[in-house]
C-alpha cells in the first residue's frame, strides 16, 4: 500500500544508508520543494525533515505490535 500522511513506515534514506521506522508526513517548503517529515513514535526524540530526493524508498507497515503498558 502507498504511504499516506500519518502512516508508519520504514524509510530508506540515500545519504545515511539507514532505514528508520517513523511516522511520515508530506510537506512543502516556501519554494514548493517536496519534504518528508519523519516523526518518531517516541516523543522524546525530535522529528527530522528531509528532501523527497533523499528518500530511496518508503515501505508502509502492515501492522504495528505494541506492548500494553
Amino acid at each position: 500500500a502507498d504511504p499516506t500522511p500519518g502512516s508508519d513506515c520504514f524509510v530508506r534514506l540515500e545519504r545515511d544508508d539507514e532505514t528508520p521506522f517513523k511516522r511520515v508526513f508530506f510537506e512543502t517548503d516556501g519554494d514548493g520543494a517536496e519534504l518528508i517529515r519523519l516523526q518518531p513514535l517516541n516523543p522524546s526524540f525530535a522529528p527530522k525533515v528531509v528532501d523527497r530526493e533523499a528518500v530511496a524508498g518508503m515501505y508502509k507497515a502492515v501492522y504495528v505490535v505494541r506492548a500494553l503498558g
